[in-house]
């Protein structure tokens, strides 16, 4: 028997049931939607768009459980943290952060101090600085600035660093 009492849209088209009062309890973002009257209430469903049905996967899980199975990887990251930005859930932002920091290499630190920088997470930040204070010569040399966002964040993170 199934009693959930709304049903999550992922992009793809991917259901996921759910329940209105376990989302309301854990997000502040589906309190307030289920709360005000909004079409989502009066339907019972609510589109998640923009994320792939492995993020959404495992925001769910991440509110039933505290916990996620899903992969959570520096290649995603920005949609890992767009996702607990945009449903209110800091404690799954904390556990985004806490994987993202064991990920961090050479070839990914710009784009995930950028991603960290543009979502306010901060514990993220700050270790990419770190990372990049370590590694700053392999990461400068590797770094193409004649791409503008590189360049960019290679001077986001000198700011950073010289504080």
């Amino acid at each position: 028997m199934d009693y959930s009492d709304v049903v999550l849209v992922a992009t793809s088209g991917k259901l996921f049931r759910a329940h209105k009062c376990i989302l309301s309890v854990r997000s502040p973002y589906f309190e307030g939607m289920f709360r005000s009257g909004m079409l989502e209430e009066k339907e019972s469903k609510c589109d998640i768009p923009g994320f792939q049905e492995t993020v959404v996967k495992g925001m769910l899980e991440f509110i039933y459980t505290g916990t996620t199975t899903e992969s959570i990887t520096p290649d995603h990251a920005e949609e890992w943290l767009r996702i607990s930005h945009m449903y209110q859930l800091d404690e799954f932002k904390n556990v985004i952060e806490d994987a993202l920091c064991e990920c961090l290499t050479v070839e990914n630190v710009l784009v995930v101090f950028t991603v960290a920088n543009l979502f306010k997470a901060h514990k993220l930040e700050a270790k990419a600085v770190e990372f990049f204070k370590q590694n700053k010569k392999v990461v400068t040399e590797s770094t193409d600035f004649s791409n503008t966002d590189e360049a960019q964040a290679i001077k986001a993170l000198l700011l950073k660093v010289f504080e």
